[in-house]
């Protein structure tokens, strides 16, 4: 499929909610859409403006190829819905620029917490107490390190993993479930 087969594919996405911001890292910014999905927009490294359409393309393709073969062998990821156009008018003033359209990897929306924040021991060594074997040993502490470890060895299964760390995964506290997020520069392993 060449870039304009590809961008022809590419559906307008039926929204009526303003984006809001949920979080940004140095390729990408994921915003709420409303219904429960969020969608993830590419921008120039540590930068606010996102990037132009046939560069997004190919990687929102890949990191949407990736979520998929995740999700379908059951490991804990958000759910990709597509990839799909927004007006530009959707984003905050300070990020729009002159095109008409941008494109985003519309997915299922986790309501959970980064994994590094959840950590009890990210901020317990900024402290000066004794207690650091109860924080260790709190229930919910020993699950996010059981998930983590559970999805991350589902995910070694068919993937090369780059870049897996506590601030690429969110945890879900009700379910106290790990879900892998940030697979952009992950490889599906080719069966022999």
């Amino acid at each position: 499929m060449n870039d304009s087969t590809a961008q022809a594919a590419i559906r307008q996405y039926p929204c009526d909610a303003q984006f809001q911001l949920l979080g940004s890292g140095a390729f990408a910014q994921v915003y709420d859409i409303g219904n429960g999905l969020a969608a993830k927009v590419k921008k120039y490294p540590d930068d606010k403006f996102i990037k132009p359409n046939n560069s997004a393309l190919p990687e929102l393709k890949h990191e949407e190829t990736i979520l998929s073969h995740l999700y379908e062998m059951g490991v804990s990821v958000p759910k990709p819905e597509g990839i799909f156009s927004f007006p530009m008018t959707k984003l905050p003033p300070g990020v729009q620029d002159d095109r008409e359209e941008f494109y985003g990897l519309v997915m299922q929306k986790i309501n959970g917490q980064s994994v590094q924040k959840a950590m009890p021991h990210n901020w317990f060594f900024n402290t000066r107490t004794r207690s650091g074997s109860i924080i260790r040993n709190l229930p919910w502490t020993r699950d996010i390190e059981a998930s983590w470890n559970q999805e991350i060895k589902k995910a070694e299964v068919v993937c090369q993993i780059a870049d897996a760390h506590y601030g690429n995964a969110l945890f879900t506290f009700p379910d106290r479930k790990v879900y892998l997020i940030d697979v952009d520069f992950w490889k599906i392993i080719e069966k022999q």
